[in-house]
């Protein structure tokens, strides 16, 4: 099924004269869908990190 989405995507993208598409994905995920999309021809552009930080009940205050 995720191969048909993601081929119905591409060939809308193209239909409407779009030269690529792109995708951005969790690297860390434990689902595999890093194989499928390789599968289907769509190579790593670059990778970024994202960070978080909780805050502490005495920081939501603060200004």
């Amino acid at each position: 099924m995720a191969k048909g989405l993601l081929r119905t995507v591409i060939a809308d993208a193209a239909a409407r004269g779009r030269a690529s598409v792109g995708l951005e994905v969790d690297a860390d995920s434990p689902t595999g869908a890093d194989g499928l999309y390789r599968s289907l021809g769509w190579e790593t552009k670059y990778v970024t990190q994202s960070w978080h930080r909780a805050l502490t009940h005495d920081e939501e205050g603060e200004q």
